[in-house]
């Protein structure tokens, strides 16, 4: 039986101008899989398929890439109590450690 999975990938948008600042983004997927490890990949292949170069109006070449799965657990609840269901969470000791995540490649 498949369960639910939530996920967060991390890619990043890249520019040939030397200019331009490299942009992380952080997405949040859901994959109904048999276990995390087919989660995670269900996940990769999705951001994966979105790699690739496009130029922008100015003609600048920006490349989106993968990076990493930076986490994969399954749903906490699969039942909606009014209109509202938990999908995950995280705990830490200090409130900035929310906003932080490793972008080592």
């Amino acid at each position: 039986m498949t369960i639910s999975f939530i996920g967060r990938v991390l890619s990043k948008m890249s520019s040939d101008n030397p200019q331009h600042e490299t942009v992380y983004q952080e997405i949040m997927l859901e994959a109904k899989a048999y276990d995390d490890a087919s989660a995670r990949q269900a996940m990769t292949s999705m951001v994966k398929a979105q790699e690739g170069e496009r130029k922008n109006a100015h003609g600048d070449t920006l490349t989106l890439s993968f990076v990493r799965v930076i986490d994969v657990k399954p749903v906490l609840d699969d039942i909606f109590t009014d209109g509202v269901r938990g999908l995950y969470s995280r705990h830490f000791t200090e409130a900035t450690a929310s906003d932080v995540f490793d972008c080592d490649e």
